[in-house]
């Protein structure tokens, strides 16, 4: 009855919610549920049910962080590396990439991979975005697996250029991908390691 009545409360909210100022703080239920104020976040984030709104959306992934919720860890922190809702920030981005990571959580070890990897306002560092990759294959996250089946191909860091750890990597991305419970991020991991094992297998 409690979560039936949260969810009714949080339906009912989330309209009106666009008419208020952003300083305006979402009702207790919502405001102290981190799923629930997760939830709302990603509605202003989308622009679903209410207009798009990414100050409103990232308000309410920092509360849901300060609440112990992972996914609003990530959120925030892709935010910083996007430049949305604030100025792109490779130093913050990579702050709260690395608080979710202590958690464990995969597609933010990936993260750190790819920010260290790419020239966004710093020089790449392949190796240490090896590691990072390493880390969210094991995990279990398939994107994280592709990464690093892609890195093992081309040898980004030196020394590590390895067609069979290319292979593995790359497989596992696509038996992730291919599970019923995949997620879209995983099904897309997925379709990119099909496309790269088939390159490799080719000799491209």
């Amino acid at each position: 009855m409690k979560n039936r009545l949260l969810a009714a409360l949080l339906l009912s909210s989330v309209p009106a919610l666009a008419q208020q100022a952003t300083s305006a703080p979402l009702p207790p239920p919502i405001w102290n549920n981190a799923a629930a104020v997760l939830k709302v976040g990603s509605n202003y984030s989308h622009g679903t049910g209410v207009p798009q709104d990414y100050d409103l959306a990232l308000r309410c992934y920092r509360r849901a962080a300060e609440l112990g919720n992972v996914e609003a860890l990530y959120n925030v922190a892709t935010y910083y590396a996007v430049g949305r809702g604030v100025p792109a920030d490779r130093a913050q981005a990579l702050v709260w990439f690395h608080r979710a990571a202590a958690q464990g959580y995969g597609p933010a070890m990936n993260s750190i991979g790819v920010i260290h990897s790419s020239r966004f306002q710093g020089t790449p560092d392949y190796c240490e975005a090896l590691k990072w990759f390493k880390k969210s294959a094991e995990s279990g996250c398939a994107t994280g697996m592709q990464n690093l089946g892609h890195y093992y191909r081309e040898g980004l860091c030196p020394g590590t250029r390895s067609a069979k750890l290319a292979r593995q990597a790359l497989q596992n991305a696509i038996d992730i991908g291919g599970r019923a419970s995949a997620n879209q991020d995983d099904k897309r991991a997925a379709d990119a390691a099909a496309q790269e094992l088939q390159q490799l297998q080719a000799g491209k």
